[in-house]
């Protein structure tokens, strides 16, 4: 029995057995053509909408949510990377598919593939505006720390050219990870 098998159709894919049961050439391990695409269909899909939802935590700032998610990720794109290897190695396991499963195969992948990209662009957003925030908060730290700046004759406030030097920049790590 393989490490994952389908209950419909369009059912979530279940796990059934351990990792170490599932065969290098049929990581899905079905029996029929109809099957595979059935199965291949059902676990993009699957990982589609799990990066739909991804992206709407991450339009919602929720970037902390997607741990929630991570496991289930890391599992279907492990199980999705398995099942395009072995097609790869082996093109006939989707050899005897009729024109409209190959094409319905094409339309979920070009899904998945737009889905990949927009979770992409939103990770990369929320990066770039948690960095920014990080430096403007490093900033802001580094000015209220500066020593009192020189005063004119008159004991009136800082003199113009100080005010026109930036404050020195505070070292800062950014964890480019999410």
């Amino acid at each position: 029995m393989s490490q994952y098998a389908l209950t419909e159709d369009t059912a979530p894919l279940t796990q059934t057995d351990t990792p170490s049961d599932m065969g290098a050439a049929d990581p899905l391990g079905t029996t029929s053509i109809s099957s595979r695409v059935a199965a291949i269909l059902a676990l993009t899909q699957q990982l589609t909408g799990l990066l739909a939802k991804e992206i709407g935590m991450l339009k919602t700032r929720r970037p902390s949510a997607l741990r929630e998610t991570e496991t289930e990720k890391r599992r279907l794109s492990m199980l999705y990377a398995q099942e395009m290897r072995a097609i790869q190695m082996r093109p006939e396991l989707l050899a005897g598919a009729t024109p409209e499963q190959k094409a319905r195969l094409r339309e979920v992948a070009d899904a998945f593939k737009a889905c990949l990209a927009e979770h992409i662009r939103a990770l990369t957003r929320s990066r770039v505006v948690r960095e920014a925030m990080i430096v403007a908060v490093g900033e802001e730290l580094n000015r209220r720390r500066q020593p009192p700046a020189n005063y004119q004759r008159s004991g009136n406030g800082p003199a113009k050219d100080v005010i026109a030097n930036k404050p020195a920049v505070s070292a800062i790590a950014v964890d480019r990870s999410i």
